[in-house]
C-alpha cells in the first residue's frame, strides 16, 4: 500500500521555495489544503489532490508516496527532461506601463530548463517584478511561457496578459477563471492594490482590453548565495 511521504514533500517545498498556502492557491484549492495535509490533520488526502500537488512541484505522484510505511530511498524523479536554453526576454509587472513590447531580440540572460510536453514550443521566460501574483510567484521568480497558439488555453491557467494605453504597454500575469459564463483574469496578490479582476470581452475594442499572449508552463528560481566565504576543515568536507 502506498501512503503520503510528508518528509519528501517538505524537502520539495524547500527546494522550490514555495509555501503550502501558495501551492494550495496554485492548484486551485483552499488556502489551507496543503497545510492540513502536511500537518497530518488531513489523514487521507484525495489522490487527485496529491497528483495536483506533485505536478505543481514538478515531480511524479510516486515521488511523494512511500510503500508500506517505509520511505523509499530512491532519488526524486523530475518530470522535466531534456534541458532547453530559454531566453529571459523581460519582466512581468502589474501597474508598470512601458514604451516597449516584450520582445527582446538580443537577450543576455538564459535559463537551462526543460518542460515535459513543450519541447517543440517557442518558450521564453519573464522575471516577476511586483506583487500582483505574489501569493504564487514572489518577485524574482522566472516564469517560463509558451505562446497561446502553441499551448492552447485551459481554465485555471496562469497567463501572460498584455494591455496598451496611449502607446504604452503593461505586461502582467493573471489566473484565467470562469465565473457566470464569463472569462476573468484574476490576480493572486497579498496587496490590496492588486485585487480587481479583468474581464475578457471580445466585443470590447478599448485599447485597455486585456490580450492573453502566453501561458505559464513552468517557473524557476535560483537561490542567490551569500557573499562571505567559509573554509571547512578538510576532514569534514564531503
Amino acid at each position: 500500500m502506498s501512503t503520503l511521504d510528508r518528509e519528501k514533500l517538505r524537502v520539495l517545498f524547500e527546494r522550490r521555495g514555495i509555501t503550502p498556502r501558495a501551492l494550495s492557491l496554485q492548484i486551485g484549492d483552499s488556502p489551507y489544503t496543503v497545510r492540513d495535509i502536511m500537518s497530518g490533520r488531513t489523514k487521507n488526502p484525495r489522490s487527485d489532490t496529491l497528483a495536483a500537488i506533485a505536478q505543481a512541484l514538478g515531480v511524479s505522484l510516486y515521488d511523494v508516496l512511500k510503500d508500506d510505511g517505509i520511505a523509499s530511498t530512491s532519488t526524486l524523479t523530475p518530470r522535466l527532461t531534456t534541458p532547453k536554453t530559454i531566453p529571459i526576454v523581460g519582466e512581468v509587472a502589474a501597474g508598470l506601463w512601458r514604451e516597449t513590447m516584450l520582445a527582446n531580440q538580443n537577450p543576455d540572460e538564459f535559463i537551462a530548463l526543460s518542460v515535459d510536453g513543450y519541447d517543440p514550443a517557442d518558450l521564453y521566460a519573464l522575471r516577476v517584478s511586483g506583487r500582483s501574483m505574489d501569493l504564487v510567484y514572489p518577485p524574482g521568480r522566472c516564469l517560463v511561457v509558451a505562446p497561446v497558439s502553441q499551448s492552447g488555453l485551459r481554465v485555471g491557467d496562469h497567463v501572460i496578459v498584455e494591455r496598451t494605453r496611449a502607446g504604452l504597454v503593461e505586461i502582467t500575469v493573471k489566473e484565467l477563471v470562469m465565473e457566470g459564463g464569463k472569462a476573468w483574469l484574476y490576480p493572486r496578490s497579498s496587496s490590496p492594490e492588486f485585487q480587481t479582476p479583468l474581464l475578457i470581452d471580445g466585443s470590447d475594442l478599448d485599447q485597455d482590453a486585456p490580450r492573453v499572449i502566453g501561458v505559464v508552463v513552468a517557473d524557476y528560481v535560483q537561490r542567490q548565495r551569500p557573499t562571505e566565504f567559509f573554509t571547512l576543515p578538510a576532514n569534514l568536507q564531503g
